[in-house]
């Protein structure tokens, strides 16, 4: 249901899928997310850098290794109203 919703928000298939097992399974290296979702992992790589550009996962070092974790579903919310005044914005220029 999350990657619909994410999807539907418009992240790709694979970004959206990243972020759910992130979100779902907590910390995760990129081995892990790639095993888990039979993904590649220069894939996972470049779907984490999208979402760290768009603030919905972090980087964490721990012990020597680098673990990627979604933030907090409140940064989806944000990044939905973000998304809700280029909308608008767009559509007042429209109608000028």
């Amino acid at each position: 249901m999350l990657e619909q919703v994410l999807k539907k928000m418009g992240l790709s298939e694979k970004t959206a899928k990243v972020y759910a097992v992130s979100f779902e399974l907590g910390p995760q290296t990129v081995q892990q997310m790639a095993q888990k979702l039979g993904i590649p992992r220069p894939t996972i790589y470049a779907q984490i850098e999208s979402l760290i550009k768009l603030g919905l996962m972090s980087k964490i070092e721990k012990s020597g290794k680098v673990y990627f974790a979604a933030e907090s579903p409140e940064n989806l919310e944000r990044l939905l109203k973000k998304k809700v005044g280029e909308i608008q914005s767009l559509s007042l220029e429209f109608k000028k």
